[in-house]
């Protein structure tokens, strides 16, 4: 009797799987609302993932990245981590694929940082955007003859400091300190920055750091 019973059980619990299989409706496609991807280290962007049939019941995917040094992914959300290339890929239950190429660029220089760094209304001004920076040694235009070294002295010790923060090399300081009015304005490009100056006796020495795309 015993026997019997547990042999109709498991007839019956096949039966049942047997059942919910028939009912299952597997992925056939993955699509990614984009195919590659370009980030900035440490930016962030979301990939959104689109199943066919839209009725299909195993919906889980599983997100990976060839190279985590390079960027990871969370449930879709993918983060720049270092310079460099690779593929991120996402795959359902039964084995369906889509990939996406990630490229990964240096960052571009950190101006909101520096703001708070460094930042002083009376000779310091900025693009509500962090597009740029500019630094004013003499911002009302005093006559040099009136205006106090300290202010001077701190303006351009502030841009020494902004310059170091950035990476820029000791000779564009020295440059800017040499600076005539005759040179009128000049500029030098480093990656992803542009850097003008200008100096006039009266109005004094302006300096300006421009974000590149």
């Amino acid at each position: 009797m015993k026997k019997s019973i547990i042999l109709v059980s498991s007839v019956l619990i096949g039966m049942g799987v047997s059942l919910v299989g028939c009912g299952s409706v597997s992925v056939e496609t993955i699509v990614l609302d984009q195919p590659s991807l370009t980030l900035e280290e440490g930016e962030s962007a979301t990939l959104t993932a689109t199943i066919t049939p839209t009725d299909a019941t195993e919906t889980e995917l599983t997100w990976t990245s060839a190279n985590e040094e390079t960027a990871t992914v969370t449930d879709g959300k993918v983060k720049g981590v270092s310079d460099g290339s690779c593929t991120i890929l996402v795959s359902s239950f039964n084995g369906v694929t889509a990939t996406c190429n990630v490229m990964v660029e240096v960052a571009g220089p950190d101006f909101e940082s520096l703001v708070v760094e460094y930042g002083d209304e009376s000779w310091f001004s900025y693009g509500d955007d962090q597009s740029y920076i500019s630094v004013d040694t003499n911002p009302l235009n005093i006559n040099s003859g009136y205006l106090s070294s300290s202010s001077v002295s701190a303006a351009t010790s502030g841009i020494k400091e902004i310059n170091e923060a950035l990476g820029l090399p000791d000779s564009l300081y020295s440059k800017m300190c040499e600076a005539r009015a005759i040179d009128g304005t000049l500029s030098e490009e480093y990656d992803k920055l542009r850097v003008t100056w200008h100096y006039h006796p009266d109005q004094g020495l302006e300096v300006t750091y421009e974000k590149l795309d």
